[in-house]
């Protein structure tokens, strides 16, 4: 718990639609170093544009995380925000290398995706929930 208190955290999220993006924003804006890990498509845009965040209670920023196509580094916390569908190539995107210390915390609804992620990533697996939030995405990227 002392480095949640005293240090940045070096947080990456493997899906940046629109909850992904939302989280990196707001982590981002709270300052940690936030890497966002995608496809091509989704990176080259947050690279070249960053993440607009519009929000009646967070306000409005741009956030600029990092963004790579496979994780490059280690992080304390991986967050897996993508689209159940697209579980399975997305986790290939992360060594498992990077992550050995991590806490894994996947946010994707459906059912069996606990077991793809936990055959990947095992005891480093937190129990994770979208809960209650609702999100969007624009055609312009806007969340």
């Amino acid at each position: 718990m002392g480095k949640l208190n005293k240090e940045k955290l070096q947080i990456a999220i493997l899906g940046p639609g629109a909850i992904g993006s939302f989280l990196a924003a707001l982590l981002w804006k709270s300052g940690h170093n936030v890497v966002c890990v995608g496809n091509s498509i989704s990176i080259d845009k947050i690279n070249k544009s960053g993440i607009t965040f519009e929000s009646k209670v967070y306000g409005n920023f741009t956030a600029t995380p990092s963004a790579v196509v496979t994780l490059d580094k280690s992080v304390d916390v991986l967050f897996i925000s993508v689209k159940a569908v697209f579980l399975k190539d997305a986790i290939r995107r992360i060594s498992e290398n990077w992550v050995r210390n991590s806490i894994v915390i996947p946010i994707l609804n459906g059912i069996g995706n606990r077991e793809v992620i936990n055959d990947r990533f095992g005891g480093r697996v937190a129990v994770g929930t979208i809960g209650m939030i609702e999100v969007s995405r624009s055609r312009e990227g806007v969340i």
